[in-house]
């Protein structure tokens, strides 16, 4: 019973939420000018959306596996927001509740699906903005910042990647 639960579940997200992450090409190269906190990654979260589930086995594992070289950040709509909902993130991620903002408006403007990851790099210019992976679910195996995240940790250099044609889980903004 328990098999066909989540087959049915895997069905329903299937057919509702996965699409493509940018099908109207809405991220421009002006991105590629985007600044931040030097070695950060920035997880942009819809609460509300059940894609996130998929992904945070993957997106924990790496957390942790860089939370020592990167630093890192949730934001969240401004709707979404407030000091319950952050005390409760930040105990289930591991992270200072000050890395718990409400997303800059600039970035809501332009970030149109989620999850998404924004990497900077050791200059604290824009390394990545995109999913985390392909495909239905998140794994070491179709993810895409695996490597980059290993790249900036060990200082190599990641530039202005913006990975927009992926097809995957993600929710509307």
């Amino acid at each position: 019973m328990l098999f066909v639960s989540v087959i049915l579940m895997l069905l329903w997200v299937r057919s509702a939420y996965y699409q493509w992450y940018d099908p109207e090409l809405l991220l421009t190269a002006e991105l590629a000018q985007a600044s931040s906190e030097p070695d950060s990654m920035v997880l942009y979260l819809d609460l509300d959306c059940p894609c996130n589930f998929l992904s945070s086995v993957h997106i924990d594992n790496l957390r942790l596996k860089y939370q020592s070289s990167v630093s890192q950040y949730i934001w969240l709509d401004p709707d979404q927001w407030s000091e319950t909902i952050v005390k409760k993130l930040a105990a289930q991620f591991a992270i200072e509740p000050n890395n718990i903002i409400e997303a800059p408006s600039y970035w809501q403007r332009i970030i149109k699906k989620t999850p998404t990851v924004i990497l900077f790099n050791r200059s604290g210019a824009l390394g990545y903005l995109g999913p985390v992976s392909s495909g239905l679910s998140c794994n070491t195996s179709n993810s895409f910042i695996d490597q980059l995240l290993e790249n900036i940790a060990n200082g190599i250099r990641v530039n202005g990647l913006i990975n927009s044609q992926v097809k995957g889980c993600f929710c509307d903004q």
